[in-house]
C-alpha cells in the first residue's frame, strides 16, 4: 500500500485532549494523551489503515465487538486475568 504524506481530513482529527487527568487511563498524564492524539492527527490514511489491518492479524490476539454497556465489566475480567 502506498504512503501518503498527507495528514487525515479535518472531520477525522481529534482535537486537543481536555479531559481531566482523573479520566485518564491509569500511569498516563495529559502530556502522553496529547502525543497520542498528534501521532493520530498527523497520521495519513495509508498508515491508519496498514495500521488497523496490522492490528487485525496480530498473531494471539482477537477483535471483538462488545456492547458498550458490557466494556467496564469485560475489561475487569481482563484485569483480573492478565493481573
Amino acid at each position: 500500500m502506498k504512503n501518503k504524506k498527507t495528514p487525515r481530513s479535518k472531520s477525522a482529527t481529534r482535537r486537543k485532549p481536555s479531559t481531566p487527568a482523573a479520566h485518564l487511563p491509569r500511569g498516563w498524564n495529559q502530556k502522553r494523551a496529547q502525543a497520542v492524539a498528534d501521532y493520530y492527527d498527523k497520521q495519513s490514511d495509508d498508515n491508519a489503515i496498514a495500521e488497523a489491518e496490522a492490528a487485525y492479524s496480530a498473531p494471539g490476539t482477537t477483535m471483538m465487538q462488545i456492547p458498550l454497556k458490557l466494556v467496564p465489566a469485560v475489561r475487569k475480567l481482563i484485569e483480573k486475568k492478565v493481573g
